[in-house]
């Protein structure tokens, strides 16, 4: 096509003229904006350079130090806590005078032994008391009444079901409480992990401690002999019938049905600074167990968990840590059931996580500091926290003692004062002691017969190094709810 006119070629020039105006602006404003951004990076950098290396570091030092008060800054406004009791939680009491078990419906008063907490404050202090009754009377396992009647007991066993049902504070307020009573433990203790001590090596000096050992185990025996009162207990134990009861003293964990309200707890501004951080290192704090745990049926990884029965403040400003009710998580790291030749069972766990009420977990190294059991569980704590039963050294006593008093049914000087028809009449009474108890230290005194002596003394021997050397040994149970005392070492954060 053939171009126009003059006027065609003018308005071509007119539009590039006009393209180039608008790209020449362009450009300018791009270079404006580059210019611009670039001069705060430049005087930034200008008066880096102008400030010493020292005054900065202080200036930077004073900007973090005022974001880390404004992080721990609180509102002003108090903060109120509900102090509530849940269910499940166990309020362990001490009778204060012997129940007899003979009847449903007698009246029970306990005292509680340990105080109870909500949060950070104690809601249930020690000392108050509950009151209840008896509900049932359970007759023993026919094992456990063949195993009384070969001891020569004959009294009909049976155990006892409680209930409470009224709480009463110290301060008089009473409050109606439903509990699911868990079995007594007499003579409750307190074990504390032992401490290891340097060994000295050789044959003599382990020879010397274990006769110390020993001597100091026969008196602390006949100191307890000695007591009036273990002698009443033994002289009426030891009767072929006797009444039964639940001693004064004896321990029971009376598990809460329903939760217990027990009002609000005001916060002061600044009381929650420290909580919900990981436990101080070496802190100990107690908490309970909450499922049973026997070395017969426990594997190695078998989970144990446990919660506080108390808060853990912070050492120094006393500001709550950890409030009561934080669970702990740990495993069995080492057990060994009771086998037969005597051998006894050992059980040893770990914790290793707490969990945060912020709902993280924290991993940490805890063990078990101490252990509160009834002593005819005869467990002890090695200076690792693992719980086992020690062979009791006087075992070799026992039994050497009755095989002696069954060879001396075999003696006879017919030419002797002493001796009779039917034998010597110590011997046969001792003879049967040594097998039936008191009943058959009647019997062996009193039946003129050689031979039923030497029976009574056979059996008494034979039974002796049975118990003592070759029937399965003792598992170690701790039992739902048992209280523990829990020391924590290293801790560091976990992200799940």
């Amino acid at each position: 096509m053939a171009l126009g006119g003059r006027g065609t070629i003018q308005s071509y020039r007119k539009t590039d003229v006009w393209c180039l105006s608008v790209l020449g602006s362009a450009l300018f404003l791009c270079a404006a904006t580059a210019m611009a951004q670039a001069a705060p990076a430049q005087s930034h950098k200008k008066a880096s350079k102008s400030i010493p290396a020292p005054r900065l570091a202080r200036l930077q030092s004073v900007l973090l130090r005022r974001k880390r008060e404004e992080a721990r800054k609180v509102t002003v406004t108090p903060r109120h806590i509900k102090l509530i009791v849940p269910a499940e939680t166990p309020l362990r009491v001490a009778l204060l005078k012997k129940v007899p078990i003979n009847k449903v419906g007698v009246p029970v008063a306990a005292r509680v032994v340990e105080p109870v907490y909500a949060f950070n404050r104690v809601v249930i202090p020690a000392g108050s008391r509950v009151t209840g009754k008896v509900v049932q009377i359970i007759p023993a396992p026919k094992w456990r009444r063949a195993e009384a009647l070969m001891s020569g007991n004959f009294t009909p066993l049976r155990s006892a079901r409680l209930e409470f049902d009224t709480l009463a504070l110290n301060n008089g307020k009473r409050i109606p409480i439903d509990t699911t009573v868990s079995a007594g433990i007499r003579n409750v203790i307190r074990l504390v992990a032992q401490q290891q001590k340097p060994v000295k090596p050789g044959l003599i000096h382990r020879a010397e401690r274990t006769v110390a050992a020993q001597w100091h185990a026969g008196l602390r025996e006949v100191k307890r002999l000695v007591s009036f009162r273990y002698l009443k207990r033994f002289a009426i134990s030891e009767l072929p019938y006797h009444h039964q009861y639940l001693r004064a003293g004896t321990v029971f964990d009376a598990e809460l049905v329903h939760p217990l309200d027990c009002g609000q707890e005001t916060l002061a501004p600044g009381a929650l600074a420290d909580y919900g951080n990981l436990p101080p290192a070496n802190s100990v704090v107690r908490a309970r167990l909450l499922t049973t745990l026997s070395s017969a049926t426990a594997r190695k990884g078998t989970p144990v968990v446990a919660v506080m029965t108390e808060p853990i403040f912070s050492p120094h400003k006393k500001l709550l840590v950890l409030p009561e009710g934080t669970k702990l998580e740990g495993s069995v790291v080492q057990v060994h059931p009771a086998r037969r030749l005597h051998r006894n069972g050992l059980l040893r766990i770990a914790i290793r996580k707490v969990q945060l009420p912020s709902g993280a977990t924290a991993l940490v190294d805890a063990n078990i500091e101490g252990l509160d059991v009834g002593r005819s569980s005869r467990i002890a704590l090695d200076s690792e926290g693992g719980a086992t039963i020690p062979t009791r050294k006087r075992r070799y006593f026992n039994t050497a003692l009755s095989m002696a008093i069954a060879t001396s049914t075999f003696d006879s000087d017919a030419g002797s004062a002493g001796a009779s028809r039917g034998g010597d009449l110590s011997n046969r009474g001792l003879a049967g002691g040594s097998g039936f108890h008191l009943v058959g230290l009647i019997i062996g005194a009193t039946v003129t017969s050689r031979t039923l002596g030497q029976v009574l003394g056979i059996y008494g021997a034979g039974w002796s190094v049975y118990d003592h050397f070759l029937a399965r040994g003792h598992n170690v149970v701790l039992v739902k709810n048992t209280p523990m005392m829990i020391a924590f070492g290293s801790q560091q954060p976990s992200g799940y």
